[in-house]
């Protein structure tokens, strides 16, 4: 049984492994597996969850299916599939590592919680029910076990189109819940919190999780400095604090 005083950092890579076209991001998979080992070296007291999207390989399929089967085609069991084969390289990828995963992508939360139980240093895992995002997932996850969650957006952050910078949007040091409220009944397209994940990072139990948005370069320094902080008031480089 693993140590009950662990904390559960629980991360949402989202389409950070899968470009749009479909073909895999080595770069990005070594990238976030090395970042883990670091951190499992950095903290003794943690232990790792990876939801990963289905990413290009994923819309590449549902779009296949969408225009050439015929109707009734399961779309979003086809997108779970394409998720949990991402998700399968990334678990290679990190026992290549030296880290302690699992070598079967879970299928549910119960299957979730028993490598947790059973001391895995990672757990990584893709889709599990129809109409989850990983944002959502992951944020379940997060919820359940009370412990920081990590959102990796392939823009780096939350953008805000008050404050610009040459330009440019710049990334918001921080949101509260008035801003999830507004994205709940935003018609907006977000590249990050989608509606339901607002929505659980709404509920009660959330309430007092540490949540950050960040890329994945920024991982390692996002997420040491994401458990090392005390107050709502500390900024964190490169990334969004969710003040839930």
């Amino acid at each position: 049984m693993r140590n009950v005083a662990k904390t559960i950092v629980t991360f949402s890579l989202g389409a950070i492994i899968s470009n749009k076209d479909g073909t895999i991001d080595v770069k990005a998979i070594s990238s976030i597996a090395q970042q883990f080992r670091s951190l499992l070296s950095y903290s003794k007291q943690i232990q790792i969850t990876a939801v990963v999207g289905a990413g290009g390989l994923g819309r590449n399929y549902v779009e296949f299916a969408r225009n050439h089967l015929r109707k009734g085609a399961d779309l979003d069991s086809i997108a779970i599939r394409a998720s949990r084969v991402n998700a399968l390289l990334l678990a290679s990828a990190v026992r290549n590592s030296l880290i302690v995963t699992n070598a079967r992508i879970p299928e549910s939360m119960v299957e979730v919680n028993h490598y947790l139980s059973d001391g895995f240093e990672v757990v990584v895992l893709g889709g599990i029910e129809p109409g989850m995002t990983s944002d959502s997932t992951a944020a379940t996850i997060a919820q359940v076990h009370k412990g920081p969650l990590v959102i990796v957006s392939t823009v780096g952050g939350i953008f805000g189109d008050s404050r610009k910078e040459k330009g440019q949007s710049v990334i918001l040091s921080k949101v509260d819940r008035s801003y999830l409220r507004r994205r709940i009944f935003s018609k907006v397209t977000e590249h990050v919190l989608d509606v339901k994940t607002s929505r659980i990072l709404l509920k009660e139990q959330s309430k007092g999780m540490k949540v950050l948005v960040t890329g994945y370069p920024n991982i390692l320094n996002a997420t040491k400095n994401l458990l090392s902080i005390k107050d709502k008031e500390t900024v964190i480089k490169g990334a969004t604090r969710i003040l839930v």
